[in-house]
């Protein structure tokens, strides 16, 4: 089953990185267009907001998912190698920033992380219970 599961954990951080890079690349027509748009706003004498907001937020989410797609190669490593634990902790915050500005490398990145914790619970031997002894009927003197 820890096969299974770690093939299972690469294959969500290969689709992980090649969506990041996809997202990378709409994150950068979003920063394009709102350059363009800047520039434009500036040319016709009116000042516009929205044109700024759609180049750093581009620009962020640009940024964020090409940083999940250069993390994804160094986390496929830990998931062979079962470093769960490990895995978790370095994902931690790119869950969450991928959430923010790359919604769909975040919901993938959520996965893999939830993913570890199956794979760390399915790896790890559980204890048999033993079953305590009776109680003794002795009296003390």
């Amino acid at each position: 089953m820890a096969s299974k599961v770690q093939s299972d954990l690469r294959n969500f951080l290969h689709a992980c990185r090649t969506v990041s890079i996809v997202w990378a690349l709409v994150g950068a027509i979003v920063a394009l267009v709102g350059i363009l748009g800047f520039f434009f706003s500036l040319f016709m004498l009116r000042f516009s907001a929205d044109s700024l907001f759609l180049f750093f937020y581009g620009g962020l989410w640009m940024f964020t998912c090409a940083f999940i797609h250069i993390r994804c190669q160094s986390w496929i490593p830990l998931a062979e190698s079962a470093q769960y634990a490990v895995l978790r902790e370095r994902m931690l915050v790119w869950v969450v920033l991928g959430l923010l500005f790359g919604v769909i490398s975040g919901l993938l990145l959520l996965i893999v992380y939830l993913h570890t914790d199956l794979a760390e619970n399915a790896e790890s031997p559980t204890a048999p219970v033993s079953t305590p002894p009776p109680p003794s009927n002795q009296t003390k003197p």
